[in-house]
């Protein structure tokens, strides 16, 4: 693909999970505000534990098998379909293995209702075993609208349900059933994208060069799972229902920048950096670049979160949620390097170097599990702390990787990411001296003066010291509206 397309493609597949992700944002938000509300941190605790087990099989099968789809360069049919039934045929037996399994679970955690939780949750395995193929399809496309518009579709049910349900007092199961209605609606969306109905094939020699990529993200994605719920599955343990529906809120709020902001550039980077990847200092400016990006919208977010958390914790979620505020503040800092090593990671994987994103996992995997198994004797404020500690040290290391596969120095590659850090410095500064002087005023009022003081000295910030950071996105825009 020549390098004017590629960055036509880019600024499209921008330009459309950006939409979408602003609309569906702004109903999730206005969602998890409007359920926590109604919710107890039990429910939230009960749901989290579930996730770990959930997600851990999820990933196994979404993006597993069939990424190796993506990441090579020319794809057969044949590959297409044996994929397809190897994909289906281990999201049925990783559901039989959540079925039987949670009956210990529950015993595990002393939590009864957890049996059935996972029997109803686990259904999101098969949905997105038999979807991953024709995902994979739109993804090797760089069909950027197509998946946007599925992804905003399903997310939107999703809310809606979550919403009706916990309206009528479902309690719980209102978070379970959200993210079920959710892969039932993507499979739905991304099915047809298949052309024609797989036929069974055996050719197995033409599923391994796919397998192969396959099995080293499948690895990738079980250890990245079993270290970043680590905390979950030992708070859930040890604490109890209740302090852990506290911290999976406070993870949940922090991580919002990271999961919707980062992942919108590691779909796109992924499928991008791999039609470039045999150029290493073509794939290594768009890493540089997209890192830039990412920062400069991802990084205030979080650390205005960071510095409204008290206010907009009372305001939107009530006084009930208050202990989450320091744990919250500290995730927060933990996420600024979380967006970059996510990014990261998908650098790696489309050059097809997914077994050097598996080491960075497998050191974290040992780190994370044991500082978390020392911290939780302090609470939730230890386990934060663990996370501020052994964070930079793992992602050193894969910053390492990243520099050494692109054939550039960490600061070359981050560097254009400075001008983000430094704004981001300015803004909290505004923010804080503001908060002081106006400590007197209500928590609602203070939280509208602090985003509205913390925008204005984000946005003065670039206009008078990084003016050519914003000609470049004006230049942008300009691309895509032209189509050129």
């Amino acid at each position: 693909m020549d390098a004017a397309r590629l960055n036509r493609l880019i600024i499209a597949g921008f330009a459309w999970q950006g939409a979408s992700k602003l609309v569906t944002q702004v109903v999730a938000w206005t969602s998890t505000i409007f359920v926590a509300r109604l919710l107890s941190p039990e429910a939230y605790g009960i749901m989290a534990v579930a996730a770990v087990f959930i997600t851990l099989l999820q990933m196994f099968v979404e993006t597993g098998f069939a990424a190796g789809l993506v990441q090579l360069p020319e794809v057969t049919r044949t590959q297409e379909e044996g994929m397809f039934f190897l994909s289906a045929a281990a999201g049925g037996v990783l559901y039989g293995a959540i079925y039987f399994v949670a009956p210990l679970v529950a015993d595990l955690y002393r939590i009864p209702v957890l049996e059935d939780v996972l029997r109803l949750g686990g259904l999101i395995v098969p949905l997105a075993a038999v979807q991953s193929v024709a995902k994979a399809r739109v993804m090797r496309r760089m069909d950027f609208r197509y998946r946007s518009l599925v992804e905003m579709v399903a997310n939107l049910l999703m809310a809606a349900t979550v919403v009706t349900l916990a309206v009528n007092g479902a309690g719980v199961w209102s978070l379970v059933w959200g993210p079920v209605v959710n892969q039932l609606v993507m499979t739905v969306g991304y099915l047809p994208m298949m052309a024609r109905v797989p036929r069974p094939t055996l050719a197995f020699t033409e599923l391994l060069p796919p397998l192969r990529f396959g099995v080293h993200l499948i690895a990738q994605n079980i250890s990245f799972a079993l270290f970043s719920r680590a905390d979950v599955f030992i708070i859930g343990r040890y604490l109890g229902e209740q302090i852990t529906g506290y911290y999976a809120m406070a993870v949940q709020l922090a991580a919002i920048p990271q999961d919707k902001i980062g992942s919108i550039f590691n779909q796109v980077a992924f499928p991008s950096i791999a039609r470039a990847a045999h150029d290493r200092k073509r794939a290594g400016g768009l890493y540089a670049d997209m890192h830039r990006y990412l920062f400069i919208i991802g990084l205030p977010l979080l650390a205005g979160l960071a510095v409204v958390a008290e206010d907009a914790v009372a305001v939107l979620l009530t006084e009930k949620w208050l202990p989450i505020v320091p744990v919250m503040q500290v995730l927060c800092m933990v996420n600024g390097l979380r967006l970059s090593a996510g990014l990261s990671s998908a650098v790696l994987n489309a050059m097809g170097k997914a077994n050097l994103t598996l080491r960075f996992n497998l050191a974290a995997l040992v780190l994370f599990p044991t500082a978390f198994w020392f911290a939780v004797d302090y609470g939730l404020q230890g386990v934060a702390i663990a996370w501020v500690v052994v964070y930079p040290v793992a992602y050193s290391l894969l910053l390492h990787y990243v520099a050494r596969e692109l054939g550039d120095s960490i600061r070359v590659l981050l560097g254009p990411s400075w001008s983000a850090i430094v704004a981001t410095g300015l803004m909290v500064f505004a923010v804080v001296v503001f908060q002081h002087s106006a400590h007197e005023l209500g928590a609602a009022l203070r939280l509208i003066g602090s985003i509205g003081i913390g925008v204005a000295a984000y946005a003065a910030c670039y206009l008078v010291l990084f003016r050519g950071e914003v000609a470049a996105v004006r230049r942008a825009i300009v691309t895509l509206r032209r189509g050129t």
